[in-house]
């Protein structure tokens, strides 16, 4: 009796690993690079890549609607936004970063203008990405996809 219970508790285990291990496996096969992407990452396959799959973060989002306070048109913050309406999906850690400190001056700027009350939310959205961002669960491992480029 105790046998079956063990095998049936072993089977349940082993079906709940088995699909942790698809998701975990999958969660990077959906997202779509482009040639030029591909292309960058097996000529600098050590560098760090941040993702920007809408399934992952708001990064995309949240950038299009912080570049409406950025006034200079030439400004990383509107780079990155035509970078992202051209349909790129990964980026340089680095420059995601560069980035993402640009959108908090900005931010914050906006807040002088309008008091911090109505900046409060993108504030907190920033730091969500932030977030994400610094403990890489934005992280494109391209070790991981490299049979996929």
């Amino acid at each position: 009796m105790h046998y079956i219970r063990l095998v049936k508790l072993y089977f349940s285990v082993l079906s709940v690993s088995i699909l942790f291990l698809f998701a975990m496996v999958s969660q990077g096969h959906d997202i779509q690079l482009s040639e030029k992407e591909k292309a960058e990452i097996m000529k600098r396959p050590g560098v760090e890549y941040v993702c920007f799959s809408e399934k992952l973060s708001d990064i995309k989002n949240f950038i299009f609607d912080i570049s409406k306070f950025d006034k200079d048109k030439t400004s990383p913050l509107h780079e990155f936004k035509r970078y992202l309406r051209k349909g790129f999906n990964i980026g340089l850690y680095d420059d995601v970063i560069h980035i993402l400190e640009y959108a908090e001056l900005v931010i914050r700027k906006k807040a002088l203008e309008v008091g911090e009350k109505k900046i409060k939310p993108f504030m907190r959205k920033l730091k969500i990405i932030i977030q994400q961002v610094i403990n890489k669960e934005l992280h494109y491992d391209i070790k991981k996809n490299i049979a996929f480029l």
